[in-house]
């Protein structure tokens, strides 16, 4: 049986505007069935890591939705990915 490779796509921001694109994302990407986390990265850091796995194959056009979504809500995040 051979597994699917996935990534992991995932941003940092301050909280306010991790839990605005947190929200903006949820929504677009509902219907791809595409789970979006938001979480603090360390605590009193401030920052918070909006995260999302995806079939590695969904990659690019997640990360385009990504930016579209975010530039839509005035934000303009950096956008990291992982291997899985």
């Amino acid at each position: 049986m051979s597994r699917s490779q996935q990534s992991r796509i995932f941003t940092q921001l301050p909280k306010e505007h991790a839990h605005r694109l947190f929200e903006a994302l949820d929504t677009a990407l509902e219907e791809d069935g595409h789970a979006v986390s938001v979480f603090e990265t360390f605590e009193d850091s401030g920052l918070f890591e909006v995260s999302i796995y995806v079939n590695a194959e969904d990659t690019n056009s997640v990360i385009t939705q990504i930016t579209k979504t975010a530039e839509a809500a005035s934000l303009e995040p950096k956008i990291f990915t992982d291997a899985l």
